[in-house]
């Protein structure tokens, strides 16, 4: 897939890089940025989290 991005978003996309994840390519951000939209907008399940949700913590599992 190859899509074009106006100035005003390569921009953007290059502060959001330096600003929080150093080190990613624009492909990466963009799927980064994409796939946390699509789950806040309910478009795509959120990945399951890892460790004990906070209502099933108690003594005998607190580590």
């Amino acid at each position: 897939m190859s899509t074009h991005l106006p100035q005003d978003l390569q921009d953007a996309l290059d502060r959001f890089i330096a600003a929080k994840h150093r080190g990613i390519n624009k492909t990466e951000a963009i799927a980064l940025i994409l796939r946390d939209w699509m789950v806040k907008e309910g478009y795509l399940p959120a990945a399951p989290q890892e460790g004990t949700p906070p209502e099933d913590l108690n003594s005998s599992n607190d580590d």
